[in-house]
Parts: C-alpha cells; sequence; structure tokens
C-alpha cells in the first residue's frame, strides 16, 4: 500500500519536475476583486500538465469505486463503508475544478477551497471512527446488559435455593 501512494507522489513530482525543465514557472499578476481594485495579486500559473496529473487522479478514483464493487459480498466484518466519503471527494474536487476555472474571485477559490477540505475531512473521520466508536459502545452495551441479566439469574438461584433451605424449618 505505501508503495502505491509513494508511486503516485514520485509521478506527481515528475510531472511538475517536467513542467518545471519544459517551461519553467511562471507568475502572473491578477487583480483583486472587492471594493479596492488597486491591490494586485501574484500567483503561479498552473501547468497544462495540470489536466494530466487531474486526469491520472481520477483514474486511480475509478479503479479504486472498480475494486471496492468487486470486493462488495464479503464479511460485514471486513467492511468499511467509505461510499459517504468518496461521493464527497469527487463533488468537492468537481465543485472546485469549476470554480477555479469560471471565477475570478480569489476570495471565492480560497473559502470553497477551505470549506471542502474542512467537509471532506470530516466525513472521512465521521465515517473511519464514529463507526467504530459507536460499534465498540454497542459490544460494551450488550456485554453489560447480558452481565446484568446473567447476576439477576445468579442472584434469584441464590435466593430460592436460600427459600428453600429455610421453608423446611
Amino acid at each position: 500500500m505505501f508503495v502505491f501512494i509513494f508511486g503516485i507522489v514520485i509521478f506527481h513530482a515528475l510531472i511538475e519536475l517536467l513542467w518545471e525543465f519544459y517551461k519553467g514557472f511562471t507568475v502572473e499578476a491578477f487583480i483583486l476583486d472587492g471594493k479596492d481594485k488597486s491591490k494586485e495579486y501574484y500567483g503561479c500559473k498552473k501547468s497544462n500538465f495540470r489536466i494530466i496529473t487531474y486526469i491520472f487522479d481520477m483514474t486511480i478514483v475509478c479503479i479504486t469505486c472498480y475494486l471496492s464493487y468487486c470486493i462488495r459480498n464479503i464479511q460485514k466484518e471486513f467492511k468499511e463503508s467509505m461510499v459517504l466519503p468518496a461521493y464527497i471527494y469527487i463533488i468537492c474536487e468537481l465543485l472546485l475544478t469549476i470554480i477555479s476555472q469560471t471565477s475570478g474571485l480569489f476570495m471565492l477559490k480560497d473559502i470553497a477551497s477551505v470549506l471542502c477540505t474542512i467537509i471532506f475531512t470530516t466525513a472521512v473521520l465521521y465515517s473511519t471512527f464514529f463507526n467504530r466508536f459507536y460499534t465498540i459502545h454497542q459490544n460494551i452495551s450488550e456485554s453489560y446488559e447480558h452481565i446484568k441479566r446473567s447476576q439477576k439469574l445468579k442472584d434469584a438461584k441464590l435466593q430460592r435455593r436460600y427459600d428453600d433451605n429455610y421453608s423446611r424449618f
């Protein structure tokens, strides 16, 4: 798994290095939107290779979805439901791509990026940890109830023995 992730990182680093050696980074001046139009914002121009990395990332998502579909019939104990984070990731990426391509508002791009990151991270943490903690809580509650019932049965048996022993006198 780590080799696969390391391979993805190497791929992205190589694409960035190719872009650097081929064209170099260019800086663009943008005029900030808002009341004060006299301020300029300097930002790096994104490479055209960005499309290749985006297609590569979406291919990985599609392969992962296919593999998840292939193993859908395994036992429940071995499954983790990551459908919600996957959908949220795809929707967030599409929204960020649309906003970055259509909007000239830098503040909107930054806010959308931050909100998508927070939403996606929250969804992953919720689906990963909340379900596990809830399952642990349910197991502990069931064990506690089982112990409580067992203790009541033991107490009832002891009480019957006590009643039977003293009722003879």
